[in-house]
């Protein structure tokens, strides 16, 4: 599926790769139904990342975010991706907007990565209102929910969140081996350049 593979992709820094997902995007987005608007939305967005160009990403995936007819992995992706943007700032109004979201769901559509990324939001907003404890709880709830799910991309994700707030060594050396683990060259070029790779490690 484009939406993976524009993920290790973008990991990998194979911009040759990316440009071909880019060319089936631009094919998809006129397609018209819900599932070629959200895998298009996913591929210009996660492109957009692996350029620098971060400006856009929300006006991207937006429009895509309360299609309820798209579901599974591609719709937890377009999530995830809108979930690294509202931190990078961090901008309250946009985790405001997810946590209503992802607080609407289904119980059928709840699963363990939609929980972790709605425990990132809550461990951000915690953490924005000097709730240190509750911070704390929220960003172990967000690891434990995707260690248990093997999801190590979100993972990645989830401990350069803890890296950023606190400044932590600890969570920032095991983003780097989960890095090396996927084979993410490009994460790891950006983790050592400080260049905030929160936001474009895709979810």
């Amino acid at each position: 599926m484009a939406g993976e593979g524009s993920l290790l992709a973008a990991g990998r820094g194979d911009q040759e790769l990316m440009e071909r997902f880019v060319a089936e995007a631009h094919r998809l987005r006129g397609a018209g139904d819900p599932e070629s608007r959200c895998t298009a939305a996913l591929v210009h967005a996660r492109a957009a990342v692996s350029r620098g160009e971060l400006a856009g990403v929300a006006e991207m995936v937006e429009p895509v975010l309360r299609i309820e007819q798209v579901a599974g992995e591609l719709r937890t992706a377009i999530l995830g991706v809108a979930v690294d943007d509202a931190l990078r700032g961090p901008d309250p109004g946009k985790i405001e907007g997810l946590l209503e979201i992802l607080g609407a769901l289904a119980p059928v559509q709840v699963t363990p990565v939609r929980l972790a990324l709605r425990a990132r939001l809550e461990a951000e907003r915690a953490h924005l209102m000097s709730q240190a404890e509750v911070a704390h709880d929220h960003e172990q709830e967000a690891l434990e929910r995707l260690r248990g799910a093997g999801a190590r991309p979100y993972e990645v994700a989830a401990l350069l969140d803890i890296a950023r707030r606190h400044d932590d060594a600890d969570a920032l050396s095991s983003a780097r081996a989960l890095c090396a683990e996927l084979g993410a060259t490009r994460w790891l070029e950006q983790i050592d350049a400080g260049s905030g790779v929160t936001t474009q490690t895709p979810a």
